[in-house]
């Protein structure tokens, strides 16, 4: 791999953390807003006028890209590779495309995302993830008994 393509993957991979951390910001900043609306419409409070609704302190950050968006793009790079990837290498290549990820664990919820895709793909041990539809000769056969 050249210089120049070193520094571009590099860069790609900084602007993904970036991208995917400016998510994050903004996400942040529209609760804030709401919090702030709420809190300008707060007059003496009575118990008929007691709000219905309130911002979760526990609300989950959920990804901008859709599950199934995920997992397409995720069976695309596996087709590519020709061979099983695993979930870090998955989640390094979508990043490097661009696809914004959120969460503490992100590759814990991509194996979610996949392993909820039923009969889509098939998590190989030690191997990683394989198209479910696709043999692997003399690894695996669509229909076998290994998962």
């Amino acid at each position: 791999m050249s210089d120049v393509e070193a520094a571009l993957k590099r860069l790609r991979a900084l602007r993904s953390q970036l991208l995917a951390r400016l998510n994050e910001t903004d996400q942040t900043i529209a609760q804030l807003e709401k919090i702030q609306e709420r809190i300008g419409r707060l007059t003496e409070p009575t118990l008929f006028d007691a709000p219905t609704e309130w911002p979760s302190a526990t609300s989950r950050m959920r990804n901008a890209t859709p599950p199934h968006e995920i997992a397409d793009q995720a069976a695309r790079l596996i087709e590519e590779a020709g061979r099983p990837l695993t979930r870090s290498q998955i989640v390094e290549k979508l990043r490097e495309k661009g696809v914004q990820l959120v969460g503490t664990d992100i590759n814990k919820n991509v194996g979610t995302i996949l392993w909820r895709q039923k009969g889509r793909f098939v998590n190989l041990p030690k191997l990683g993830y394989w198209l479910a539809d696709r043999p692997l000769p003399g690894l695996y056969y669509p229909g076998s008994a290994q998962s």
